[in-house]
């Protein structure tokens, strides 16, 4: 149930996350929804929740009071004077329990009876120990409330779509980091109960592996917690992050985890993964622990982005104890716990809690498409289509979300910002070899084959060296080497970098073979191209402003652009459509040779 405003005008901006990752912004009406608290059956005591002073709103996938009360039953039962009856209940209290360890435990603790706490017991041995609650949760005015929302649909537009809004496709409704004060890249925390922290966190305690079993002081943990998206790892060489006996104080748990050997000593990495796949790199919005043995100014939490880069960082103010936590705008792919050695070397950390890992690179769902907008949007959508509208000029891209909130939604392809494809299958393997790699002078890098007695061309577009304006080369066995800042190569000529000072050539010539140039002293060098070390041919400039860039699963990258090789890029129903600009770059024509990269060689498409 819900109720509208009587100024339906008065629309505000929320943000909707659904159930299968997607995330839009939104104009709602000012409505309100309907909460039930925790276990209350009196409608007198419910309570309206208005939208616009929510600052989030969290839904179970299944009402949550339904199944307190089938659990309350069940525990009844297991007073029944039938043994089948009692057996039903405890069966009944298995199933329907994950998530509600603490009725079962409350009614553990209180209970005088042997068996009803023999049954208990095993009941909870079989539960997973970390199951979040299934309630449905609200954050007003700083206040949190949790229990069950009555029924309620809503239907809103997006870019012109209506979109079905409602417990089964929505996983929260929040305000835009503006609307709760993030004005800043980065937020401090220094109070686990501070709005800021998201109402719905994953918890480690440090307690107990996910499966159940107890973790014993000593134990690696580093790989313990990658099926909840997070691995750990120390700077201590030959050492590893382990749990011991240490009680943090302020945190509820009897254990904590620091680097094994020398105890409590070195840095703490924790990297953010797709949980239960340690190699797709994954971000959070909020991380946050206890951390003991601190001195103010000991401790730092450094946040780092998608791009190695320090986002911000906390430090500790308060002796013995202190809980640090870090709310971004931007995802967070890694957190260091760094001690300051002139101040304190030592420290341990307990009630690691964080939001849900979301991949950094990749679409939301293997078998789906991902699309990144400007306005911080992000579509999991099953396909994606170029289209241009009869008589309009502006192009959009139509997409079919992976979920049934919507049919499909239009969006103009200037707000597209990156485009993920399905990771699907591996692409077939390219018959020839590849030999060679260049940079281009507008920052593209492109492998080079050579087909059975033909002249080398770029395995994108099929272009020849001449069509090819090449800044840099380098073998495929090799990495490309930068070179220095005072690099000054002369005219027609190139520089060899293989060490620190660069080795001039006064000509170069490029065979299909080998490289071959001749040194000032007249002196000649020769290369065959499976050995070629970094040979620049030109120094290195700021790249031509490009539209876009393609990245390949080959690692190969190609920017798009007016004044780049690659003229113009679209999208068709199996993959993406560039455009070379002709060989001789005096002549102009409107469009150049089409070449078609498909979605299965494609790691992602990025728009500026």
């Amino acid at each position: 149930m819900l109720f509208r405003s009587a100024n339906p005008g008065l629309c505000i901006e929320r943000v909707i996350e659904f159930r299968d990752g997607t995330k839009l912004k939104f104009d709602l009406d000012p409505i309100e929804l309907i909460l039930n608290a925790e276990g209350e059956k009196d409608a007198r005591n419910q309570t309206r929740v208005p939208i616009n002073k929510a600052s989030q709103i969290t839904f179970s996938e299944i009402p949550a009071l339904k199944r307190v009360e089938r659990i309350k039953k069940a525990l009844t039962g297991l007073r029944h004077e039938s043994f089948a009856k009692r057996e039903e209940a405890a069966l009944v209290l298995t199933k329907s329990g994950s998530g509600f360890r603490g009725l079962l435990e409350e009614k553990l603790e209180l209970s005088f009876d042997p068996e009803i706490k023999w049954r208990l017991r095993r009941v909870l041995e079989a539960l997973p120990i970390y199951a979040s609650d299934e309630f449905d949760h609200v954050r007003l005015d700083d206040r949190s409330f949790r229990g069950e929302f009555e029924d309620w649909q809503i239907t809103a537009k997006y870019r012109g779509t209506d979109i079905n809004l409602n417990r089964a496709t929505v996983r929260s409704i929040s305000a835009p980091p503006d609307s709760v004060n993030l004005k800043a890249i980065l937020h401090a925390v220094e109070d686990p109960a501070n709005s800021l922290v998201p109402l719905t966190c994953r918890k480690i305690d440090f307690e107990r592996y996910p499966s159940g079993k107890a973790l014993k002081a000593g134990d690696n943990i580093q790989q313990a917690f990658v099926d909840w998206g997070i691995t750990l790892s120390t700077s201590v060489e030959d050492s590893y992050v382990s749990v011991n006996r240490y009680h943090i104080e302020g945190a509820g748990g009897g254990k904590s985890a620091a680097t094994h050997d020398p105890l409590y000593e070195g840095e703490i990495t924790i990297s953010f993964c797709k949980p239960g796949a340690p190699r797709r790199p994954a971000g959070v919005y909020f991380i946050g622990c206890w951390i003991g043995i601190v001195k103010p100014g000991g401790t730092s939490m450094i946040a780092y982005g998608a791009d190695g880069m320090e986002i911000g960082r906390v430090i500790t103010t308060k002796e013995k104890s202190q809980f640090l936590g870090i709310k971004s705008n931007v995802p967070i792919a890694r957190i260091g716990i760094v001690p300051n050695p002139d101040i304190d070397s030592n420290f341990a950390l307990d009630d690691l809690v964080y939001d849900q890992p979301a991949p950094l690179f990749g679409a939301l769902r293997p078998t789906h498409f991902s699309v990144s907008l400007n306005d911080g949007s992000r579509i999991n959508c099953r396909s994606i289509e170029h289209r241009k509208k009869p008589g309009a000029s502006d192009i959009e891209i139509v997409v079919k979300p992976g979920t049934d909130f919507a049919e499909e939604i239009h969006i103009p392809f200037n707000q597209v910002k990156v485009l993920v494809p399905p990771i699907g299958t591996n692409p077939p393997q390219d018959p020839f070899e590849s030999k060679l790699w260049v940079r281009l002078s507008d920052g593209s890098r492109l492998a080079l084959i050579r087909p059975a007695q033909g002249e080398l061309k770029s395995m994108v577009g099929k272009l020849t060296l001449e069509q090819l304006k090449i800044s840099s080369l380098w073998a495929s066995s090799r990495a490309l080497q930068n070179p220095p800042g005072d690099l000054n190569i002369p005219k027609g000529g190139a520089a060899i970098i293989m060490r620190n000072d660069p080795l001039y050539l006064t000509t170069y010539k490029l065979g299909n073979e080998k490289f071959s140039g001749t040194r000032p002293d007249g002196s000649t060098v020769n290369y065959s191209y499976k050995r070629l070390p970094t040979i620049w041919i030109e120094k290195p400039t700021s790249q031509a402003p490009a539209t876009g860039r393609i990245e390949l699963t080959d690692g190969q990258t190609i920017n798009f652009g007016q004044r780049c090789r690659f003229k113009s890029c679209a999208i068709d129903g199996n993959g993406i459509v560039v455009r070379t600009i002709p060989a001789d770059e005096k002549i102009t024509r409107p469009m150049g040779k089409p070449v078609h990269l498909d979605f299965r060689s494609i790691r992602s498409v990025h728009f500026h």
